[in-house]
């Protein structure tokens, strides 16, 4: 629905790539809108965190499927790590993507951040998507 692909999955993560940051954006938001709705049927709530990031990465191709590798994945992993239950995080790049901040200024509370991560080098900008129902 908003041009993206599932890329693997690592435990209980999942790794997608998208055509562009606001097409990722447009899908978190719509994952933790399907995970509340679901939740509503269940007794022991389901409880996700997303990270995104904007960049150039490795992508090699094993065993028939298509992997990515890189600064910008560790970078997406790290964002995810700092999200808390029922958030989505996004990078400084994502944030700044044409169209992010109008889609979600309206609907949404963003908390920033700045914080210093393992293995990268700069203090890392962040923006925390608070879900309608924590805001």
């Amino acid at each position: 629905a908003n041009n993206g692909a599932i890329v693997k999955t690592i435990g209980d993560a999942v790794m997608a790539t998208f055509e562009n940051p606001l097409n990722a954006v447009k899908a978190s938001l719509g994952t933790l809108e399907v995970i509340d709705n679901f939740n509503d049927s269940i007794s022991e709530h389901i409880a996700i965190k997303i990270g995104l990031h904007r960049g150039y990465c490795i992508a090699i191709n094993s065993n028939d499927q298509q992997d990515y590798f890189g600064q910008t994945v560790n970078t997406a992993a790290r964002i995810q790590g700092l999200a808390g239950p029922r958030q989505v995080g996004l990078s400084q790049d994502v944030f700044d993507f044409d169209g992010v901040q109008s889609l979600l200024e309206k609907q949404f509370k963003v908390e920033h951040r700045v914080e210093n991560v393992k293995g990268i080098q700069k203090p890392l900008e962040l923006y925390l998507i608070v879900s309608s129902e924590q805001a």
